[in-house]
């Protein structure tokens, strides 16, 4: 028994045999006093006796293979730490938020994490315990490739999953954690492809980039937490439906049929700096300023990521920054307008797109993945950190989603009106839809040079899916 589990105890009801045939019940009223916590480690020791709670919130004590279902209180900071994350990201308010909502003191949080870098990583780690854990439950559960990927998709959306955290903030971590989180992500997506490498040989599923579309999947199953917080119109949603309509099946009316090459999007042009036209510049180096904060917001976090930081990252001073934008609040809303606009911009495009609106849907997605990637483009991610916006802030950018879901949804049912597009699950498959390229935005290094790639696999495998 370890001192984690002595000390989390509050009423334990012990039932010790004592061989060969007695039993003595013994109670203890436990207020986490240094002799309760000798006398229950001392049992334990004596006794070789495990923990399992009941339904009457009673502990019985066995002579098996030591079990723990009471959590520690360690994972229990990590799981408020991990809500918490998913709504605000890295804050300096963070864990003031996890001590108010368990009840203790902020100093006592230092006890289970050194400092905001390691709780994030312990709170990373054990997202990727999660994520192993439902993959071998799947896998264990069937040797049908299709019947696998489903089964991982549902594990992860269940409500009686652990609610991990989002993996959107790595940038964070420092690069020794961030390394190994990477690493044990690299081996998921491993071996998720090579259940999809199966799949191809098998001729079930269609010839695939094993490797992005594995990405895809695990960035699904870790998108669940807050795909089943709510759809566009506040209800909650629940399961992998969404999920396993656009990885199986995608949107497409009927995706073997022979059809012209999908369509992109133009690309805009960016700012030109014009050292004869102030204005030009200003607005120039304005939006440099934004792109630069925009990449550090979306891979590190808002709360993480310093005006220092932008200042470094385009080389200017922190009064520039200021000259030019304003304090930290008003670049995280510049950015946040910055991306609706660019997310406006491409929904309007595709809207006004000829061709079928299975054609736009590509055309749109496509271009928001590559755009992603791009250092001149890049836009914050509006996904993690709302709660870190004023209330005006986050009542524009619901009206903002609202508005894009509107859009998106109006394109789809279009789409099934034409015959270009498939009878859906709408609401479902629009919350599902970011946790598809969502990941894109922060894919791992070895992928960067190859973000047209992933848009065009993507962007395929939304519209078709990966079953033959």
């Amino acid at each position: 028994m370890t001192d984690a589990e002595a000390h989390s105890i509050a009423r334990v009801d012990v039932l010790i045999q004592v061989p060969p045939t007695k039993y003595f019940c013994i109670t203890f009223e436990c207020i986490l006093s240094s002799v309760r916590y000798a006398l229950v480690k001392s049992l334990s020791n004596r006794y070789n006796f495990s923990l399992i709670r009941n339904d009457r919130r009673s502990v019985r004590v066995t002579r098996q293979k030591a079990r723990i279902d009471i959590p520690t209180r360690e994972a229990d900071v990590i799981g408020v730490a991990s809500k918490h994350l998913n709504l605000a990201g890295v804050s300096i308010e963070w864990f003031g938020d996890i001590a108010a909502e368990l009840g203790i003191s902020r100093p006592a949080l230092y006890n289970y994490a050194n400092d905001r870098e390691d709780l994030l990583f312990k709170c990373y780690s054990r997202s990727c315990d999660i994520l192993e854990f439902a993959l071998q439950r799947a896998t264990d559960a069937t040797t049908n490739v299709s019947d696998l990927l489903e089964s991982f998709l549902t594990i992860t959306s269940s409500h009686d999953s652990p609610a991990a955290a989002v993996l959107s903030e790595l940038g964070a971590l420092p690069p020794d954690k961030q390394a190994v989180v990477r690493s044990r992500l690299d081996a998921l997506v491993d071996r998720i492809a090579r259940v999809i490498e199966q799949g191809v040989a098998g001729r079930i599923f269609r010839n695939v980039d094993v490797v992005i579309v594995a990405s895809a999947v695990l960035g699904m199953a870790n998108w669940t937490p807050l795909y089943r917080r709510w759809t566009s119109s506040g209800k909650p949603v629940g399961g992998a439906v969404g999920m396993k309509e656009l990885l199986l099946r995608g949107i497409a009316a009927d995706p073997r049929a022979e059809h012209r090459k999908l369509a992109c999007l133009s690309r805009p042009a960016s700012v030109k700096m014009d050292p004869f036209n102030r204005a030009a510049m200003e607005a120039a180096k304005r939006e440099t300023i934004l792109s630069a904060a925009s990449a550090l917001f979306s891979n590190r976090g808002i709360g993480a990521t310093r005006v220092e930081d932008v200042a470094d990252a385009v080389g200017l001073s922190k009064r520039a920054i200021y000259h030019y934008i304003g304090q930290k609040d008003a670049l995280v809303d510049a950015c946040v307008q910055r991306a609706y606009r660019f997310y406006y911009d491409v929904m309007d495009a595709a809207e006004r797109m000829p061709g079928t609106r299975l054609e736009a849907v590509f055309g749109a997605v496509r271009y928001v993945i590559e755009a992603a990637g791009d250092p001149e483009v890049a836009v914050i991610a509006p996904f993690i950190g709302s709660a870190q916006l004023t209330p005006s802030q986050r009542l524009g950018m619901s009206n903002h989603a609202q508005r894009l879901a509107d859009g998106y949804r109006k394109i789809l049912i279009d789409g099934e009106r034409e015959g270009s597009i498939r009878k859906l699950p709408t609401e479902e498959v629009l919350a599902s839809l970011p946790g598809v390229y969502a990941w894109a935005s922060n894919a791992p290094p070895t992928l960067h040079e190859e973000q047209s790639r992933i848009a065009d696999e993507l962007a395929t495998l939304i519209t078709r899916g990966i079953l033959a």
